[in-house]
């Protein structure tokens, strides 16, 4: 029996059939829609790309408004402008069968989700990943964080004025919505989470050589140079370290640069964008140590990933991926900058054997927290809570 209707916005939704992501927040919308249509009926308003078309599966039917290219930074005009295709899709939809909730599950969504729940007048939901009050700039450059700080503002204004409840993917960015004005008791945290079963499934050997995996996109937040840095010195110690790193971006061309300066072009190697799923799967489980150098997330659902890989990892301490990983259970926590430091870390996962046999058990109990199955009922419970 069917007991609610959920609408929720999302910017990218792969299609069904092929279960192809490209990021942790279409990942976060994709597994949760899917969990949740098991009970209730859900519809996602999302964006076309490279002629995906409607779906529908069970209770669960995808909509595209519009096309979009996927893109992290680029045409924000165009993002914003989408609103209107979003709205339209929905009103068509709303008039098959009416919403009890809606959810906005990225930036660019959430003022057509709060504005549509207001028309409906039904609980108006968000799911915040990132806040970057105060930081667009440094972020994004000065024109962007310009235009990008006016509008997130603005977007907080809107959407407290209009009563909406905030899902939050950490408290880190729990207690960053509040530094913003939003309420305590208007946020919940839900954190993001992994499908466990995607990882444990694939049978794959250990690489012949010691070898760090890396997947992050190419751009300066990501710090992937710290990385590289790091590698050359672990490779005084270990000449024959491999590592792998996937994303491509826009510093490409500089780490490039950066690896043959260092004359690791037998031991680094950028894979750019991999498109298949199940290959960056494979690539991460046959690593023996995964890495992200990031110095910001939001959650960072690849260390999640990782421990679901029973693969080690070594990441920065910024406050979410602290939290994530409660304090470094199933790696080691580096300070974020210092290659040095990273290196150290690196290199103990490598030699200890102790210590990597303790923090790949540690990976196997910490990451049940976060699967997707249990992280759904949380939403569920949730959202009935709202729904009178």
């Amino acid at each position: 029996m069917i007991k609610k209707h959920i609408l929720i916005f999302a910017e990218y939704f792969p299609s069904l059939d092929e279960d192809e992501i490209t990021g942790g927040v279409e990942s976060r919308s994709y597994y949760l829609a899917k969990e949740l249509a098991k009970k209730h009926q859900v519809t996602v308003v999302t964006t076309a790309q490279n002629g995906q078309v409607r779906e529908r599966k069970g209770n669960l039917t995808v909509v595209r408004a519009c096309q979009l290219k996927y893109s992290r930074t680029e045409r924000y005009l165009q993002r914003i402008l989408n609103s209107v295709p979003y709205f339209v899709t929905a009103v068509v939809e709303k008039r098959k069968i009416g919403f009890a909730l809606v959810d906005g599950h990225n930036f660019f969504t959430y003022f057509v989700s709060a504005f549509m729940a207001r028309i409906l007048s039904v609980p108006s939901v968000v799911t915040y990943h990132e806040v970057w009050v105060g930081n667009w700039i440094k972020n994004t450059g000065k024109l962007a964080g310009i235009i990008g700080e006016i509008a997130e503002r603005f977007i907080l204004f809107w959407l407290k004025f209009n009563k909406t409840k905030f899902i939050s993917v950490s408290n880190f960015t729990k207690q960053k919505l509040i530094d913003a004005g939003v309420r305590a008791r208007d946020i919940t945290v839900i954190p993001n989470g992994v499908n466990v079963s995607d990882f444990t499934k694939i049978k794959v050997k250990k690489a012949k050589q010691p070898t760090i995996s890396c997947i992050a996109r190419l751009s300066p937040n990501k710090r992937v140079e710290d990385l590289i840095k790091a590698v050359a010195i672990v490779k005084k110690e270990i000449p024959n370290i491999k590592c792998k790193i996937i994303g491509g971006g826009e510093e490409r061309e500089k780490l490039e640069k950066l690896i043959q300066e260092l004359n690791l072009q037998q031991n680094v190697q950028l894979m750019g964008r991999v498109k298949s799923n199940q290959k960056v799967r494979e690539i991460m489980k046959s690593s023996h140590v995964f890495c992200l150098p990031s110095v910001l997330e939001g959650f960072g659902i690849v260390v999640a990933e990782a421990m679901a890989s029973r693969v080690p990892y070594v990441c920065t301490d910024i406050p979410p991926l602290v939290e994530v990983t409660q304090n470094g259970k199933g790696g080691l926590i580096y300070k974020a900058k210092d290659h040095k430091d990273l290196a150290s870390k690196l290199l103990r996962l490598l030699q200890d054997k102790k210590l990597y046999s303790k923090k790949v058990n540690e990976c196997k109990a910490l990451v049940k927290n976060y699967d997707w199955k249990i992280i759904a009922k949380k939403l569920e419970r949730y959202y009935l809570g709202l729904i009178k």
